[in-house]
């Protein structure tokens, strides 16, 4: 089939979920996909059932059972993953004959694992309670284990060294009767001051001369200096040169996170639940108004210490206005796409620009994002503090 009709770059495949393959190529039209830094990505394409490349009877037995994996060429015979996951949702066109697929991060895998203490019968024991200590990022790799090791039909995750995670004063508990998501605990820990970055990376492996994936959990925080980033230099966007590749700069800036008060709620009902509270001065000793806000996702919390980091985390995003800077640039300019993940760093030069200051910025990649049908990749920057 050629495929130089939509992207001579780009490749899908379609794999079981729990063994990770073997991969089976499949050409999806007006394919598109997303790459957070933290969080689940996307993938989403259609495709004539009369091409052969999917069974007429995988519709019904695909979701939730199989992956979807789409891949870049770095130009240099370098097949490069960049995202999967499971396939959630298809539909069917009867008028066409085309199936659409749609599938998102490994990080939604999770949200449909709950985290228990084993249970190795049909009896949850709901006193019981899990707890991890150590770094966040720690944390969160022992949740991973947690959920992975419960059972053999699970999803193949490459673990990072929890050693190298650093170490910290924190804990965590996970009683039994919560039945907390796996996904939402990772959330929770995201969130707080200073919490980690959480990254499932999917990568080719070679199996028997056939191609599967595995997924490449990448945590860390500033703090541990193992950030979810590159090791080397910073790529360079320059708008200046006739033959960049960028063709387009999109700036956005929003305030519908600011705050100078920050509450968190716990655990409880009535006076007996728990409530902290961070405050910045920060916005009102520059002219704005008084502005209130409130953590997310703190109902199960109970530890006071653990609510105001909550609170805090909530309270740092909320202290400037968030300025989310959107760089479309050539396919098949530089930086390769196969080159940049969500978390790098770039540097960013503009010049004679009525609204863009001109020179050199330093930004962080927060989402990348594409598809086949188009001649340009989308990756999203964001400086977490505009400048007031």
């Amino acid at each position: 089939m050629d495929r130089t009709v939509t992207s001579p770059r780009y490749r899908c495949y379609h794999g079981d979920l729990v063994t990770g393959g073997p991969l089976t190529e499949v050409d999806l039209v007006a394919m598109t996909w997303t790459a957070p830094c933290t969080g689940a990505g996307t993938i989403r394409g259609s495709f004539p059932l009369s091409s052969g490349e999917w069974p007429t009877n995988h519709a019904d037995s695909t979701v939730g059972k199989r992956c979807l994996v789409v891949t870049y060429d770095d130009g240099n015979g370098n097949e490069v993953a960049i995202e999967g996951g499971p396939i959630w949702r298809t539909s069917y066109d009867y008028s066409t004959a085309t199936l659409t697929i749609a599938a998102f991060g490994l990080w939604t895998y999770f949200d449909h694992r709950k985290l228990l203490a084993r249970v190795l019968s049909s009896l949850v024991e709901e006193s019981r309670t899990l707890t991890f200590a150590g770094s966040l990022a720690q944390i969160a790799v022992d949740i991973v284990t947690e959920v992975v090791a419960a059972f053999p039909q699970s999803v193949p995750v490459i673990l990072p060294d929890r050693d190298s995670l650093g170490t910290g004063p924190h804990e965590r508990n996970y009683p039994a009767h919560e039945l907390g998501n796996a996904g939402e605990r990772l959330k929770q820990l995201t969130e707080v001051i200073d919490g980690p970055e959480i990254q499932f990376a999917p990568t080719l492996v070679d199996v028997s001369g056939k191609k599967f994936v595995r997924w490449i959990m990448r945590t860390g925080t500033e703090a541990t200096q193992s950030m979810v980033t590159q090791n080397g230099p910073d790529h360079v966007l320059d708008v200046r040169p006739v033959r960049a590749g960028v063709h387009n700069i999109e700036v956005e800036t929003d305030g519908t996170m600011l705050a100078d008060r920050t509450f968190a709620a716990g655990r409880g009902a009535g006076e007996g639940r728990p409530v902290e509270l961070a405050v910045s001065d920060f916005l009102v000793s520059r002219g704005w108004p008084a502005l209130d806000a409130e953590a997310r996702s703190t109902d199960t919390v109970s530890e006071r210490s653990t609510l105001q980091s909550h609170a805090a985390g909530r309270q740092q995003v909320g202290s400037r206005p968030l300025r989310t800077t959107t760089v479309h640039w050539e396919r098949d300019g530089a930086p390769d796409i196969a080159s940049v993940r969500p978390g790098d760093w770039c540097a960013l030069t503009v010049q004679d620009d009525w609204h863009i200051p001109d020179g050199e910025t330093r930004q962080r990649i927060v989402q990348m994002s594409g598809g086949n049908g188009a001649n340009a990749a989308f990756v999203s920057y964001a400086m977490q503090e505009g400048a007031l």
